[in-house]
């Protein structure tokens, strides 16, 4: 697809997005591949808008924050509302259908924008974790991309957790990955 990626994901504090663009970001590195990532976050944390913006290269990243992202996974309303109006034509949207009906949001936007809607709040309650939808996310996004490969996100999932949350990570990687592979 492309050489570089400017990701962003924007949801709530709480839905565990610093640690999706880290996890991304450490994912690429073990791909061979250079990554930059910064966060931010209102003062009120849990609740509040959160994101975290990464860049992904094959190559050099001259400059590590990112100026027009290519791909946008967001996980609330929120942040749906205040980030889609201001994200550049053609950039792919990968979010939660719980968030907003599919086909509501093409019309408010103008058709300018790659929307793919999955059930990722809906996969991982039904994986039993309903804390890793952001994880569900990072599957599908990595499913429909290309953009991470699966090994190297189970890479990342393993240096983080064990035990029975590494089991509920992997499953909710495994789920969101499958959902994009059948296309929702």
């Amino acid at each position: 697809m492309t050489d570089t990626w400017q990701v962003v994901l924007g949801g709530v504090g709480g839905q565990g997005l610093i640690f999706a663009g880290l996890l991304l970001g450490e994912a690429a590195v073990y791909d061979g591949k250079n990554a930059s990532q910064t966060q931010s976050y209102g003062i009120e944390t849990r609740g509040g808008f959160s994101k975290s913006e990464l860049v992904i290269s094959e190559g050099e990243i001259v400059y590590p924050g990112m100026t027009e992202p290519n791909l946008a996974i967001i996980l609330a309303k929120l942040a749906f509302d205040r980030l889609a109006p201001a994200l550049p034509e053609g950039c792919l949207v990968v979010y939660d259908s719980a968030i907003r009906p599919a086909g509501g949001c093409e019309t408010a936007a103008g058709n300018r924008l790659d929307f793919r809607a999955f059930p990722l709040s809906a996969e991982a309650k039904s994986c039993g974790a309903p804390q890793a939808t952001n994880i569900v996310a990072i599957g599908a996004t990595a499913g429909l991309t290309g953009l991470i490969s699966a090994g190297s996100i189970e890479k990342a999932l393993r240096e983080h957790f064990s035990g029975d949350d590494l089991e509920n990570s992997l499953k909710a990687f495994r789920a969101g990955y499958a959902l994009a592979q059948k296309g929702g």
